[in-house]
């Protein structure tokens, strides 16, 4: 659980104190009876990182997602809500997505200006960790592309999970985008 640890890394996703009791994860994708058969989604993590399985679908057998959801609670002290507080916004994949509230959400991204010191701060809180460190493009190569950065921190990108706004806020990717400009 990211309050116990001391560093202060920001993680992309949520604790998994409580995923077995969890209404829904990865922003919706999950639910009902997808989330028992993934684990919460921990299947999405084995097929795109451990290159598991064909698909997500069959990235986990049913004993292996069975002693995942056993885990999550034998760890969970039991206080957790089934739904997280947060204010995600909808990934390009989603068949609930709206193109035009998410160049909204952009724009507004776009409108605030960016400090670059403090985006270097957060870009080695929150960026780093992967893309420093071999799981995902260079820094090198992301700043060829800063002007796409919103998009892909708020949606996700391949492999790439999105950060919510309880993650990252709107003032944070303004910054570690006007970092990356540099």
């Amino acid at each position: 659980d990211e309050a116990l640890a001391e560093e202060d890394r920001i993680r992309p996703g949520h604790s998994i104190l409580g995923a077995h009791k969890r209404a829904e994860t990865w922003n919706g994708e999950f639910s009902g009876a997808g989330l028992q058969r993934t684990a919460a989604g921990a299947a999405k993590c084995a097929w795109l990182y451990q290159e598991k399985g064909s698909s997500v679908e069959d990235a986990l057998t049913e004993d292996e997602a069975a002693a995942l959801m056993a885990y999550y609670a034998y760890v969970s002290p039991g206080n957790e809500p089934p739904l997280l507080s947060w204010d995600a916004v909808t990934w390009p994949g989603d068949p609930d997505f709206d193109a035009e509230i998410f160049e909204k959400e952009m724009e507004a991204i776009a409108d605030l200006r960016g400090s670059a010191p403090r985006g270097e701060t957060m870009f080695a809180r929150a960026c780093a960790p992967c893309h420093d460190n071999g799981l995902g493009p260079a820094t090198r190569i992301i700043r060829r592309k800063a002007g796409q950065v919103p998009a892909v921190v708020r949606a996700g990108e391949d492999t790439m999970p999105f950060f919510s706004r309880d993650r990252l806020s709107d003032q944070d990717i303004a910054d570690i985008q006007e970092f990356l400009s540099r």
